[in-house]
């Protein structure tokens, strides 16, 4: 019980500098410059449309439910939250340590930090599932954060590859790797959405799609049209599958 009462309350104070040093970013702003305005000066094809990034008030909001909840679940849940230790803890601190490095534009190592970042998502997500617990706040907040973020660090890769004025990697530009990399966003979504059933983790993949191709529509009508066609294509496995599992609880 010690243990769990250390983890929840350091959760809750690396939730704090997280938000925090995200609140400051824009409103200092760090470097003399807002998120938007860095993002703005390293534009690729991957990324998705400004108004997409407002995902981060959601997954702040359900972070913000996800740590405080701890503290008043059951007994098999606060074992959850334990065996995940500082997982998230170790999470936030890196989130907050990547805005800082993105504003100051060091690219080279966001990119590392973004990685980083998912790598905790996908442990905190695994030890959740392996725990067997089906309430919807305990997985929903990581399923929404690495949708999110999942996409993020395709677009952090791409930063690193124009910051660095690389305009080729095995052959292939920037245009065929966004395509190629719409494909395999569109299979990861398959996979999350009709194998761990997570619908969630999908409406991310979708909304992310959506926004790149209102961003593309008229400088990269290509990556546009495959967007779409990955948007639709998830739309529909969503909508399937989540009547599915709808059948199965009648």
């Amino acid at each position: 019980m010690r243990t769990f009462r250390a983890v929840a309350v350091i959760n809750v104070l690396a939730y704090i500098v997280m938000v925090g040093v995200n609140f400051l970013a824009n409103a200092l702003p760090i470097n003399g410059q807002t998120t938007g305005e860095v993002s703005a000066g390293v534009p690729v094809l991957f990324e998705p449309a400004n108004y997409a990034f407002s995902i981060w008030g959601l997954i702040y909001l359900l972070l913000a439910v996800w740590v405080v909840r701890a503290f008043f679940v059951s007994a098999e849940e606060k074992a959850v939250y334990a065996s995940i230790g500082y997982l998230f803890a170790v999470n936030a601190l890196l989130n907050a340590l990547w805005i800082v490095l993105f504003h100051y534009e060091l690219f080279n190592l966001t990119v590392l930090v973004i990685f980083g970042i998912l790598y905790t998502l996908i442990k905190i997500y695994s030890l959740i599932e392996k725990s067997g617990q089906t309430s919807l706040l305990l997985k929903l907040p990581i399923s929404v954060y690495m949708g999110w973020i999942s996409v993020a660090a395709i677009v952090n890769v791409f930063i690193v590859f124009k910051s660095n004025e690389i305009s080729s990697f095995l052959g292939l530009g920037e245009l065929a790797w966004t395509i190629l990399l719409l494909i395999v966003t569109a299979l990861l979504g398959a996979y999350m959405i009709l194998v761990k059933n997570d619908l969630a983790y999908g409406l991310v993949l979708i909304w992310a799609v959506i926004a790149i191709a209102v961003n593309q529509m008229t400088a990269a009508p290509a990556v546009a049209k495959t967007a779409m066609v990955v948007w639709i294509f998830l739309a529909i496995l969503t909508v399937l599958k989540g009547s599915m599992l709808l059948l199965r609880k009648k």
